[in-house]
């Protein structure tokens, strides 16, 4: 069986939806995985981030970049054309092939796959381009085109269906969160040690450097914007240098994050034990003490290997306008800080002996199903 898997746009996407393929690849090595990148930033983003890059070369048979910069816009839209012919031939020569994706509305090529996919006797199943904590969520209040062609919607945890209720889709299977999958889980705690330690001497950093990671949220003009964000950067650091005066800090930024504002606040700390990293989320925080960051679908790779994590975030006007449920990371039970002082109190209480990292995979309702893939 082939199954050939869409990935959304933004390197958080391939993130998304890559432990499921990997878990699917190592219980039936026997399945081919094809990944097909439709954004080229997202195929390029992909060897900054060394343990991610290494993995999906191994896991996947064939990967495809439709979208590479060529010029203008219709010099690439030729040869995004160009590039998807293997893809289609690919489809067409397979038996019985599962196609993947994330697009919620039909699209011209999604379309014209699903036919290709559908006259091999396929199917097709569908999911939500990025990793939204959903519980207590309201569902969008919008119209929607028209859905694309599918067999099942994938959704990750029980809130999916009331965030969801509003879409006309066939049916829906539950999938669990892929980045929770024992087999994800185990890989990323085995190979995270050794991967941080060769970046550290890689940096000249001493490998035995006790660690603190901050994952860099992104910024979005009128709801986090970028000055909150430097005075955030700036609020944060100047903190963990108290509570960790001989520690390495180290920053992940997100994909999405311009990095000036990062480098001009590292600057302006002039801090040698403070650096940036391009790792994996979850390979710097299973290697870390505590992971500070403001709301971030990260939560669950810090969480989710039961590593202490503070959501350090104040609820700004424009931020409820834009989230009036403020954020549905707390559902989770991270450490809140809302201030300077709160921040400091929960490091303490997060490096406690009495403290407990809280099990996200019960609140989420985390149910690993790989069933539907296999006939």
């Amino acid at each position: 069986m082939k199954i050939f898997s869409i990935i959304p746009p933004r390197l958080g996407g391939l993130d998304l939806i890559f432990p499921l393929l990997l878990k699917l690849k190592t219980q039936h090595p026997n399945i081919k995985i094809e990944i097909v990148f439709m954004d080229n930033k997202a195929y390029n983003d992909l060897s900054r981030d060394q343990f991610l890059y290494t993995e999906v070369k191994d896991c996947a048979d064939k990967i495809y970049d439709l979208k590479p910069h060529k010029g203008g816009k219709i010099r690439n839209r030729f040869f995004s054309f160009l590039n998807s012919i293997p893809l289609f031939i690919r489809v067409l020569t397979a038996s019985n092939p599962v196609l993947i994706h994330s697009g919620l509305e039909e699209s011209l090529f999604n379309r014209l796959l699903s036919k290709a996919v559908r006259m091999r006797s396929g199917r097709i199943f569908v999911h939500l381009p990025s990793l939204h904590i959903t519980i207590g969520v309201s569902p969008p209040d919008r119209k929607y085109g028209k859905a694309p062609d599918m067999d099942a919607f994938l959704y990750f945890g029980d809130a999916d269906l009331a965030y969801l209720k509003n879409r006309k889709f066939p049916s829906f299977i539950q999938i669990g969160y892929p980045r929770l999958f024992s087999i994800w889980k185990e890989n990323v705690l085995n190979k995270s040690s050794v991967m941080v330690e060769n970046e550290l001497r890689n940096k000249n950093f001493s490998p035995s450097l006790k660690l603190v990671t901050v994952f860099v949220p992104s910024t979005v003009e009128n709801v986090f914007n970028i000055n909150e964000l430097r005075e955030w950067l700036v609020s944060v650091l100047k903190i963990l240098r108290e509570s960790f005066p001989e520690d390495l800090i180290l920053l992940k930024p997100h994909p999405l994050q311009k990095m000036e504002v990062v480098k001009d606040v590292l600057r302006e700390m002039n801090d040698e034990n403070i650096s940036i990293s391009f790792l994996h989320a979850g390979v710097l925080a299973a290697s870390s003490q505590l992971v500070v960051s403001h709301h971030s679908s990260a939560i669950v790779d810090a969480m989710g290997l039961l590593i202490p994590y503070i959501q350090y975030q104040r609820f700004t006007t424009h931020w409820l306008r834009r989230h009036p449920d403020g954020s549905s990371s707390l559902k989770l039970e991270p450490l809140w800080a809302r201030n300077e002082n709160d921040l400091r109190k929960c490091i303490v209480k997060a490096l406690s002996k009495d403290y407990v990292v809280p099990n996200i995979e019960t609140a989420l309702k985390h149910k690993e199903n790989t069933s539907m893939f296999i006939e």
